[in-house]
């Protein structure tokens, strides 16, 4: 990458990506490339960039399926939801 001088960095979502953020950012910065990622743990290492959905908000929703649950609801009739809130972190 560093030979190929490319515009920038993006990361994909895969959990070696997670753990190895100090390695990729370190990475980005010593050869000055702009990195996008989707973990903010890479943003807080020093990428310029990270969005990712918020992993706790899922969690809190499935309480109210539960609420209506246990009130009666059939989990059928229930909707599916998909995540709304994301975090940006812009370093």
């Amino acid at each position: 990458m560093a030979r190929g001088h490319p515009d920038g960095v993006i990361v994909l979502k895969h959990p070696i990506f997670s753990r190895e953020a100090r390695r990729l950012a370190s990475f980005a910065s010593r050869n000055r490339l702009p990195m996008v990622a989707p973990y903010t743990r890479i943003a807080e290492a020093g990428a310029l960039v990270a969005y990712e959905p918020d992993i706790l908000f899922p969690f809190r929703r499935a309480a109210i399926y539960v609420d209506r649950i246990l009130k009666g609801a059939t989990p059928a009739t229930l909707p599916v939801e998909e995540g709304t809130r994301f975090r940006l972190v812009v370093n």
